[in-house]
């Protein structure tokens, strides 16, 4: 293997992780610049292979090596980079080259994960509640915000399959009203019967949609200021902002969205928000992972 053939074969791997981004529904700018950085460091990597002959199958030596150059105290997340990304290649290279070493991970994880904080019925009642205040009143944004909340609270909807919900896929004046949920996880479509209570609270929105539209046909179920379909990552932080602010919570969170499995009950129909009573929804319903999944943090925090 010389410099051409494995600088071609990074590329091809290079080409494959770029791929695999722009697919993610959920990326943002901070993720394309960590990508780039990554290619860098990758291009960096194979250069200093080359320097050192082309060593043939490349052992571990050459990996801690590199990652080694430049090294500083003051960055001590900095060779952590170095050493995954270049072992992410040598991963790929030992499939056609048994002989390739792959080094022990030496380092810690760069992230740990919190604990999990189950917003309580309380919680989540006096979030939609303080969203729901606020300014300008005759804004679209608090309403959009606090249907959305309610609608992931009592139906257990993924933020995604919330946002992408169009007109039709709302039935809400159907026999039970309904949702279609298209090409979720793992490629399934389903049906999400709604409790009476949470078809009018949409069914409200909807009204105000179509007042605000003033006649002009848009797609979403759910819209921004400008008509358009919601943001992923504006909505991650907007629930952030929101559950810091001192009408919802006493301290800040920060929000992970991976989605981890919960249940609970729901609070009253008798709470502005309209959600599912205890009487009406079964012994369990789930709370989506939008809100379920997160981690109390006592620093501010923009995820």
């Amino acid at each position: 293997m010389n410099f051409a053939a494995l600088s071609a074969f990074a590329e091809e791997f290079l080409a494959l992780r770029q791929a695999v981004a722009r697919r993610d529904p959920h990326r943002n700018g901070r993720d394309r610049r960590g990508l780039k950085h990554r290619e860098k460091l990758l291009r960096s990597f194979i250069a200093y292979w080359h320097e050192q002959g082309d060593p043939w199958p490349i052992r571990s030596s050459v990996l801690l090596d590199w990652v080694a150059v430049g090294s500083d105290r003051q960055h001590p997340y900095r060779d952590q980079r170095r050493f995954y990304v270049a072992r992410a290649l040598l991963l790929q290279v030992r499939v056609f080259e048994p002989a390739t070493e792959i080094p022990d991970n030496i380092f810690k994880p760069l992230y740990r994960r919190r604990a999990p904080h189950l917003f309580s019925d309380q919680d989540i009642v006096r979030l939609i509640d303080a969203v729901a205040q606020v300014r300008p009143c005759g804004n679209m944004r608090p309403l959009t915000f606090s249907t959305l909340l309610g609608l992931l609270a009592s139906t257990g909807l993924r933020i995604g399959e919330a946002i992408n919900l169009t007109m039709e896929d709302a039935r809400l004046d159907a026999a039970p009203p309904h949702l279609l949920i298209h090409e979720s996880k793992f490629g399934k479509s389903r049906y999400v019967v709604l409790h009476p209570s949470t078809a009018e609270q949409l069914r409200i929105y909807r009204s105000t949609r179509t007042e605000i539209l003033r006649g002009k046909q848009v797609q979403p179920f759910f819209i921004n200021r400008k008509g358009g379909r919601l943001d992923y990552n504006s909505q991650r932080l907007a629930f952030v902002s929101f559950s810091a602010s001192p009408a919802s919570r006493p301290y800040p969170v920060n929000v992970d969205h991976r989605c981890i499995p919960s249940v609970t009950r729901l609070p009253s129909t008798d709470s502005p928000s309209g959600i599912a009573s205890d009487a009406t929804c079964n012994s369990s319903c789930p709370i989506s992972p939008f809100i379920s999944a997160i981690s109390v943090r006592r620093t501010p925090t923009g995820m």
